[in-house]
């Protein structure tokens, strides 16, 4: 998992939005932003060049894209020239990517919360 090239980062207050589209985020300009007390409202992430997206701070996945390597294996599927099963073979490889890959973003983010058992 590594950190795409776009961010949005908010000030407290109405101190605007500063958001950086084709940038370094490792970078120090954008440390010191950081450092200062903006927070990423939206960062872009990539997951092993199979899948690209823009996570929002509300936890909601964006322009969701998917890497040219899956990209190629459903073009080496042998469909017949079906466009459904074409599509149907799309869906299932871009389906499993997101299995796969949804459960190490949460582990990267932190983890599942553990809530307490309602009281009865």
């Amino acid at each position: 998992m590594q950190l795409g090239d776009q961010v949005e980062l908010k000030a407290k207050g109405d101190d605007g939005v500063l958001r950086a589209r084709q940038v370094d985020l490792d970078s120090d300009e954008i440390q010191q932003l950081l450092e200062s007390g903006r927070q990423a409202s939206k960062l872009a992430i990539s997951l092993e060049g199979r899948l690209s997206f823009i996570l929002h701070d509300d936890l909601a996945l964006k322009s969701l894209r998917f890497g040219d390597a899956l990209i190629e294996e459903a073009d080496h599927a042998d469909d017949g020239d079906d466009a459904l099963a074409r599509l149907e073979t799309d869906f299932i490889l871009m389906a499993q990517a997101l299995s796969d890959d949804i459960p190490r973003l949460i582990e990267w983010l932190g983890g599942e919360t553990q809530r307490e058992p309602a009281a009865q």
